[in-house]
């Protein structure tokens, strides 16, 4: 195969390299100015202080969003030797903190980066890129302690996003209690709906007349280890959690939570979503082992500033 590839490249014509160039939506350029994101991105470098900040490859090995994440190989920029361009730093990030914990499980291990990033999935909109800046955090631990890590990784993104917002909407839920939920009305929607797809799940439900809660005061470890915290430190956050979030129920395996913003008379923008994962159990073997992940699109950031 490399030499089949070694063989095409080298029979290319410049014209017809510029032709596809410019018709290859993967090789087109970001609009936005880079110094408007080299400064979002410097905002959440700065914010996740706690977190030790890596600079990552930008391959993977062959098959690694398939086999931690779900997601179809049609979806990722395959390659040769046995690599994969990474399309999510989140994968990468476990990784690396599953590396580090089959030698050393005393501490919990906190790793950030921004990266990017490739997708080739089909996009909705002609104008969007499929590659993107994308800041992701991850902490990695065993046995409790996921909503202690699930409050700091919401706190790094509000630190960023509350003093440039009009509004700031933070959303918890829990994958495990709201497929509980589902199972009691007889519903299965596990893996029908995408993360940011904000919108399917609710229109699911009413469709079947099945109303789950949302609000304050519907799970006391979310209350007081999340929500009333973080109320003591951005009094203006609206802060609810979501028993009927059905999106991302196939991904996460615990605590959720997603973050939306608005500008002054602008909509509510999904800009930050996270939860817990099972990727470093499977990996190390070990089901008290979990790893906590949360991400937001840098590109978006830096135009919503």
């Amino acid at each position: 195969m490399l030499a089949v590839f070694a063989q095409r490249a080298g029979d290319g014509q410049p014209v017809e390299l510029l032709r596809r160039f410019e018709e290859k939506q993967a090789s087109r350029v970001l609009s936005l100015d880079s110094r408007r994101l080299h400064a979002a991105e410097g905002a959440l470098l700065e914010a996740a202080e706690p977190f030790e900040a890596l600079g990552l490859g930008p391959a993977l090995p062959f098959g690694a969003t398939r086999t931690l994440g779900g997601i179809h190989q049609n979806n990722v920029l395959s390659a040769a030797r046995g690599l994969e361009v990474v399309g999510d730093p989140s994968l990468a990030l476990a990784l690396e903190a599953a590396r580090r914990r089959r030698h050393a499980r005393s501490k919990p291990i906190r790793l950030c980066a921004s990266q990017r990033v490739i997708r080739m999935q089909p996009l909705p909109d002609p104008s969007w890129l499929p590659h993107f800046q994308l800041f992701a955090a991850v902490t990695a631990s065993r046995a409790g302690r996921s909503l202690e890590a699930l409050r700091e990784h919401a706190s790094v993104y509000l630190r960023v996003l509350s003093p440039r917002a009009e509004r700031v909407v933070l959303e918890v839920s829990d994958s495990r209690r709201v497929l509980r939920l589902l199972a009691e009305q007889g519903i299965e929607v596990q893996g029908q709906f995408q993360a940011h797809d904000l919108a399917s799940s609710a229109a699911y439900l009413a469709e079947r007349g099945v109303v789950l809660p949302r609000g304050r005061g519907l799970d006391a470890r979310l209350e007081s280890e999340i929500l009333e915290p973080l109320e003591k430190e951005f009094p203006a956050l609206e802060l609810s959690v979501d028993l009927g979030r059905c999106e991302g129920l196939s991904y996460y395996s615990g605590p959720m939570l997603r973050i939306l913003a608005a500008r002054p008379d602008g909509p509510l923008l999904h800009l930050v979503d996270g939860g817990q994962l099972d990727w470093t159990a499977r990996l190390l073997a070990d089901r008290s082992e979990w790893v906590l992940a949360s991400g937001i699109g840098v590109d978006r950031l830096a135009q919503f500033f």
